[in-house]
């Protein structure tokens, strides 16, 4: 499996779902489904899901599967 990493601003949080969509610059807008392994990470520590909020900037490293990327970390860069 091929792992890619993005840099993009957070555009919304559906914490319910837990989903996340990034706006990634010159890739458009990526929706990514958290599973149960995804990390979310703050100055190299990991912080809970709700940690994250619309206009964040954010480096998200995924795994291309078949459906759609699965996001392995997603680290806040501010």
């Amino acid at each position: 499996m091929d792992t890619e990493a993005y840099n993009g601003t957070i555009a919304e949080v559906d914490a319910e779902a837990r989903m996340v969509h990034v706006e990634v610059p010159d890739e458009g807008t990526m929706e990514l489904a958290f599973t149960d392994t995804t990390q979310v990470l703050k100055n190299f520590l990991e912080v809970p899901f709700d940690s994250l909020g619309p206009n964040q900037k954010v480096r998200v490293e995924v795994v291309e599967t078949e459906d759609q990327p699965t996001p392995t970390t997603v680290t806040l860069l501010e």
